[in-house]
């Protein structure tokens, strides 16, 4: 019951879930901050599903970039950051399956600010706006329609908006908590709306 959004600018990346932590129709918690992992303050993996499997699976990607940085003496890069998430999915598919969803961002000196889509089954994209889970079927119509190339970070903030808007009027659960991470020159901003 996740929603995940995320946009992507030329100079800017937000990212976006709701602050709540679900088990089927239970709402356990409503100050949820286990869907977003940061790394070294330049890339941002935003996962849904479950709340182990989130835990688990995020902790373990931290941990594990963190251990390639130490071991080589470098940064690893936003596009190598997410295809080493990705193989990790796919690895764990068939053994004893993470089932999560993911938004991967960053920044890095090669290629800019990039966004990556991946779902549960490892399959992955890089993307300029997605989102996961159900509020992702409402989020993404209006996504399509408010986001275009030279998109501005206030422009995206309104779209943020006005999707939090939609899920608050037409979503069967009552989602008016979220969480914002937002990416510009070099550091990741939190915010944290209320519809």
């Amino acid at each position: 019951m996740d929603t995940l959004i995320g946009i992507k600018g030329k100079d800017f990346i937000v990212l976006g879930a709701d602050s709540y932590c679900i088990n089927s129709i239970i709402k356990l918690r409503n100050d949820d901050n286990t869907k977003f992992y940061d790394i070294n303050g330049k890339k941002c993996l935003l996962l849904g599903g479950s709340v182990g499997d989130r835990t688990q699976f995020g902790e373990y990607i931290r941990k594990n970039i963190h251990l390639y940085q130490y071991q080589n003496s470098t940064d690893m890069y936003v596009k190598s950051f997410a295809f080493y998430t990705r193989k990790q999915l796919a690895y764990y598919l068939r053994r004893n399956p993470y089932e999560v969803n993911c938004l991967i961002a960053g920044h890095d000196n090669q290629s800019g600010y990039q966004l990556y889509w991946c779902d549960y089954l490892s399959n992955m994209d890089a993307v300029n706006k997605g989102a996961h889970g159900y509020g992702g079927y409402l989020a993404n119509a209006i996504l399509d329609k408010y986001y275009h190339e030279n998109i501005t970070l206030e422009e995206a903030l309104l779209t943020f908006k006005k999707c939090f808007e939609e899920l608050k009027k037409r979503f069967l659960l009552t989602q008016i908590s979220y969480e914002l991470r937002i990416m510009y020159d070099d550091k990741i901003e939190t915010q944290y709306v209320t519809v």
